[in-house]
């Protein structure tokens, strides 16, 4: 068997001076110079084509280690270059090669989407959750900005289990009305009043002030006024009234249409529609939405809607629940536009009115079928 050639000595001697090599060895410090880095040594294939390895891989024969620099072909950080624990895969000779994780897998490890959902669940209700869950730290232990928004649909789905196992308990004593009724307010109670209050200020600003500035600024006052406290009674007394036109049979299917839809919808019009305050707290959230969140929320909405569309009239419903789908779309753009071209753009209390009005003109459509 042919010995393997010796490598190329230039690739392994430093270019800085023999003095600086003897101080980094040394550990004597180097004063108005960049400290001196011993540098990895290169893979190089095995010109032979018989050794099958690649130099600096492991189980390969190392280079002749020459001059001042030879200890640069010692453990990186305990882990030799080519090894097992810093290499996978076979390169061209039979060596190893670097690792690389591919684009499309970036930020998907299973400890960040729990971070994401986390972040979604606390934003949107009020459901306990322990404060140490989903706790990521950004760059240099700087804190992230996380809403969650690809898990908005998975928290309808949440609320609509959650209303089913209330309902149900309910539904052995008391009258269908109230039990829909109890699920209004349990909507309510289980969003902390979120999007409700997003309503009322967005209807205190839109209808009662002049000029765009002056709609912004009622709308970023934390009191309510007239046309918030109508606006909030309107919404509830039409969702109850919906609730209670459709069959006790179809009240979950329902929910988790409108709830489910009406999130996504929320959410893509965070994404779609500009903010109208560049520092306010709308922009902040707009911020936080990418593009693969917004994939996510939608993979996660049509999956559900389609499951709940099945399970509320067959293949029939399933029909049923992408018009649902669709229609929340559709009216996340015109809200969107109408919201945008009063006041210039959407705020945080705009994007609570969206989720409101969607879910009531969904809950119209169902009691409509």
């Amino acid at each position: 068997m042919k010995q393997d050639p010796q490598p190329d000595r230039e690739k392994y001697i430093s270019e800085e001076s023999t003095e600086r090599v003897q101080a980094h060895q040394n550990g004597e410090p180097e004063r108005g110079r960049t400290p001196y880095r011993p540098k990895r040594p290169i893979l190089k294939p095995d010109p032979t084509g018989e050794g099958n390895t690649w130099y600096g891989s492991a189980g390969s024969k190392q280079p002749e280690e020459v001059g001042p620099r030879a200890h640069i072909h010692s453990p990186v950080g305990g882990v030799a270059p080519g090894s097992p624990q810093a290499t996978h895969g076979v390169g061209p000779q039979g060596g190893a090669r670097p690792i690389q994780t591919p684009a499309f897998l970036a930020n998907t490890s299973l400890s960040e989407q729990f971070a994401e959902l986390v972040a979604a669940i606390r934003f949107l209700s009020i459901l306990p959750i322990p404060t140490s869950w989903g706790q990521k730290p950004g760059p240099q232990g700087v804190p992230i900005t996380r809403i969650g928004g690809g898990y908005f649909p998975f928290v309808g789905l949440i609320f609509s289990l959650l209303l089913w196992l209330i309902t149900w308990l309910l539904g052995l004593r008391l009258p269908y009305l109230a039990v829909t009724a109890l699920s209004v307010v349990g909507i309510v109670i289980l969003t902390g009043g979120l999007h409700l209050d997003g309503l009322m200020d967005s209807c205190d600003g839109l209808f009662g002030g002049k000029t765009r500035e002056n709609k912004l600024e009622i709308m970023k006052d934390s009191r309510v006024g007239s046309f918030g406290v109508l606006s909030a009674i309107c919404v509830l007394l039409l969702k109850w009234a919906f609730l209670g036109s459709i069959p006790g049979e179809h009240l979950i299917p329902s929910l988790l249409l409108t709830l489910v839809s009406a999130r996504w919808a929320m959410l893509f019009a965070i994404f779609v529609f500009p903010s109208a305050r560049p520092g306010g707290l709308g922009a902040t959230y707009r911020q936080a939405i990418t593009r693969n969140q917004l994939l996510l929320a939608g993979v996660i909405s049509v999956v559900v809607v389609l499951i709940a569309g099945f399970w509320l009239a067959g293949w029939m419903g399933v029909a049923i629940g992408v018009l649902v789908w669709v229609c929340a779309i559709i009216c996340a753009l015109l809200l969107g536009n109408g919201i945008g071209a009063m006041i210039g753009g959407l705020t945080g209390d705009s994007y609570g009115a969206i989720e409101e009005m969607t879910e009531v003109v969904l809950l119209f459509l169902l009691a409509l079928i």
